[in-house]
């Protein structure tokens, strides 16, 4: 079995595990900083990172999640945040309802 793809899959198990347990009481924060852009592209809010991508070698291209444009300024609260700052509470996103606001969470 290749190691990586192992990784991959605990990954995969944490973000189920997570998103399982996430509700509007949950805290969460950025681990680390400058690691992403918000953009709004044509119709969708567009947040490009460049995790799992060292600096000196950019190995891969930057990643694009896609979001509703209405999703916009939740996400930029969440981006402007600093990961040595108190965490975030998912139900104080500045959203119109409790499941967009777990939605972009998620």
């Amino acid at each position: 079995s290749d190691s990586s793809s192992d990784s991959d899959e605990d990954e995969d198990e944490s973000r189920v595990k997570v998103l399982n347990t996430l509700s509007l009481d949950s805290e969460f924060k950025l681990t680390v900083c400058d690691a992403a852009r918000l953009t709004v592209e044509d119709d969708a809010a567009v947040v490009y990172h460049s995790l799992k991508n060292t600096r000196k070698y950019h190995e891969t291209d930057p990643r694009g999640l896609e979001f509703e444009v209405d999703d916009a300024e939740a996400i930029e609260m969440i981006l402007q945040s600093n990961p040595e700052s108190a965490p975030l509470v998912v139900k104080n996103l500045p959203h119109d309802s409790d499941k967009d606001r777990l939605r972009v969470v998620q």
